[in-house]
């Protein structure tokens, strides 16, 4: 059985799987969709994805296009027009998943139909990613979560209780599914990303959590990746001048190698949470921590009090905390005043001294 976890093994080493999203990029040419690919792999990213709409199924005829898609395509074109010239078939889909393997990157695709999801199964998906559009279409997320692939749900435009309802409906039918908080809005301002409503999520349902990023910044990723994100999505173009609805909110492979440079960079910061000295503290901390050291000369068969001890560096002997171990002790040679205290300079056999030292 596939699962999240053995999808995204890159989020217990606390690096994030990133996802290119190449979407409608290719402006319907499956030659510019091979080209994306060969980007996103060079990048350093872990998957590209696509989307698999008809634009007959999807949208009506006289549908309206949204205001960052107005301003970027013919102005005179309907919705259903725009996305007629960007489909893909499945044949090119097939030729994508095939490139994909020699490119060493995994295919993911966000299918617009149930239809399209089943065609995509010959493409040995694993998993499938759903648009912020879908969220409340129910019915299609049981039917998707029923293929048996987990499912990666993004919750722009949503509200707490719309994203509760689509995660009933998936995880009744399937149990896989990670979520990733999104801003509908392309590009997305840096006072609207709310990179909180990321940890929201992780509490409310206890799921892996990421980010849908459409901002056209390259630190955003980092900043995702220190709040906990395990999957980042981000668009990417061949060129931002090129005409399409995508195009002016993506990264271009060069913007986007950076953007994946800081997101690993931030994840080598994150560590793995686990509070201990590293390796290399041990000499550091050898010179700066203090021992317990004679405030005056102890000689011979004395018993070891109070103000008799004091504290220096280095930290090789005894430490402050474990002074009360080592009062009531008797010296067993002669330790001269500034002395570091040692456990052969006291009978401490009935006391277990800390370990470390």
């Amino acid at each position: 059985m596939i699962t999240i976890e053995n999808i995204f093994k890159e989020k217990y080493s606390g690096q994030p799987y990133i996802i290119a999203e190449a979407g409608v990029n290719h402006n319907g040419s499956v030659e510019l969709a091979l080209e994306l690919v060969e980007a996103a792999a060079k990048a350093g990213a872990d998957c590209v994805k696509f989307q698999a709409f008809s634009a007959s199924e999807l949208v009506t005829k006289d549908a309206a296009k949204a205001n960052y898609q107005i301003d970027k395509t013919n102005p005179q074109q309907s919705q259903f027009q725009m996305l007629q010239q960007l489909e893909l078939d499945m044949a090119d889909f097939l030729t994508l998943t095939d490139h994909c393997k020699k490119c060493d990157i995994d295919f993911m695709v966000t299918p617009f139909s149930i239809g399209w999801a089943r065609e995509l199964l010959n493409c040995g998906l694993k998993c499938f990613k759903v648009s912020s559009g879908h969220i409340t279409s129910i019915d299609f997320l049981c039917e998707l979560a029923s293929l048996g692939l987990p499912v990666i749900l993004s919750t722009g435009m949503s509200s707490i209780a719309e994203v509760a309802a689509a995660v009933n409906a998936i995880t009744e039918a399937n149990g896989q599914l990670a979520l990733l908080h999104c801003v509908s809005l392309y590009p997305t301002p840096l006072d609207k990303v709310n990179l909180r409503a990321m940890t929201t999520l992780h509490k409310q349902f206890g799921l892996p959590v990421g980010f849908s990023d459409h901002t056209v910044e390259t630190f955003t990723g980092a900043l995702a990746t220190a709040a906990g994100a395990v999957i980042i999505e981000k668009h990417l173009t061949l060129d931002n001048n090129l005409p399409g609805p995508d195009h002016a909110a993506s990264l271009n492979p060069a913007a986007f190698t950076d953007y994946i440079s800081q997101i690993r960079r931030a994840g080598h910061i994150m560590g793995d949470g686990i509070k201990q000295p590293a390796n290399e503290e041990i000499e550091v901390r050898n010179v700066a921590r203090l021992s317990l050291a004679a405030a005056c000369d102890i000689v011979p068969g004395t018993v070891i009090t109070e103000r008799m001890l004091t504290a220096k560096r280095p930290g090789t002997g005894i430490p402050p905390a474990d002074k009360v171990k080592v009062l009531g002790q008797k010296a067993l040679r002669l330790i001269e005043k500034g002395q570091i205290i040692d456990k052969d300079c006291i009978d401490c056999q009935l006391y277990q001294l800390s370990s470390d030292n």
